[in-house]
């Protein structure tokens, strides 16, 4: 003999119940507090990796080229702090 459903309070009563897919949906969760956490620490990061380049660019902007006397090579790179980067 089958038991007989009251909708909807005995319907209710039985999804509440049932804990099929309840490990899936907290993974889901898990997951997306993960995302939300490595989204939200991405823009400190990203900030200090363009500062960083911002000042090796201003770094490589001031240094100087010395030529060999010989052969009008470039020989090396002096590093003067006092020289204006080139507009």
């Amino acid at each position: 003999m089958k038991r007989q459903l009251h909708w909807p309070s005995a319907k209710l009563r039985q999804l509440i119940k049932n804990d099929a897919g309840q490990d899936l949906v907290e993974y889901g969760l898990l997951a997306g507090f993960i995302s939300v956490a490595c989204i939200a620490a991405i823009h400190p990061v990203a900030t200090r990796i363009n500062t960083m380049l911002a000042n090796i660019s201003t770094a490589l902007a001031q240094v100087e080229y010395i030529e060999s006397p010989k052969s009008g090579s470039n020989i090396g790179a002096v590093f003067d702090p006092n020289i204006k980067p080139k507009a």
